[in-house]
């Protein structure tokens, strides 16, 4: 077969113009394609030739090749922490661990920040953390110590950021789960201008602490501060 192929290949390139000379020679597209063409028929006829045994002995050496080097493969790619606590890189932990901490809880701030930390503990938006509106702790305090000054919102920029939750587009929560007010439709009620700040009624920190003790002098008082 070997000498069949090389006749004609020597044939091919005589018909080119090109010597016999395996240092010049050059091997067209169509003597690959026909080399491995037979190859494969070759192949087929081997398989098609065996008996029904040596087909299924063949496919089962093959399974067992192809999940040797998927072993191998695997033990060649996997970290050498992975599956240590579970299906996952033990390694990925202490990475995680060397992370420097950016976020901080509200008695962080409380620390420092006493007038702001009881006026907030006693009024409706005890619940929101102090990052929420005011920014990273990172980005104040770094080492028990003072590095940086976080922006103060004021006039439009309060109502800006009050409109992250009180925004009548918001309606991932109904009024029974978080009962609050929205705008512009709370200005509308209370009949003021809706270009009116959030700030020019309510303290940032308890929302209902201005308003009560107007209330108070009128007689009159809500839940809540």
């Amino acid at each position: 077969m070997l000498q069949l192929l090389h006749e004609r290949f020597l044939m091919q390139n005589r018909s080119l113009g090109i010597k016999n000379n395996w240092h010049s020679l050059r091997i067209p597209k169509f003597t690959i394609v026909s080399l491995l063409s037979g190859m494969y028929g070759r192949l087929q006829e081997v398989i098609v030739g065996l008996s029904y045994r040596m087909r299924l002995i063949l496919v089962c050496i093959s399974i067992l090749v192809m999940t040797g080097v998927g072993f191998l493969f695997k033990n060649l790619l996997l970290p050498d922490s992975f599956g240590v606590y579970g299906p996952f890189r033990a390694d990925a932990i202490e990475e995680a661990s060397q992370v420097p901490i950016r976020h901080g809880t509200n008695d962080s701030c409380f620390k420092c920040h006493g007038f702001e930390a009881r006026i907030h503990k006693a009024g409706l938006h005890k619940t929101i953390s102090c990052e929420f509106c005011h920014g990273t702790y990172a980005d104040h305090v770094a080492g028990g110590k003072k590095t940086g000054i976080l922006p103060v919102k004021t006039g439009e920029k309060i109502t800006t950021l009050c409109l992250r939750c009180h925004n009548t587009e918001i309606k991932a929560r109904s009024e029974e789960v978080i009962k609050t007010v929205a705008l512009p439709d709370h200005l509308r009620d209370q009949q003021v201008k809706l270009t009116h700040t959030c700030n020019q009624c309510h303290h940032v920190h308890a929302p209902l602490k201005y308003i009560n003790r107007a209330k108070q002098i009128t007689g009159f008082m809500e839940e809540g501060v």
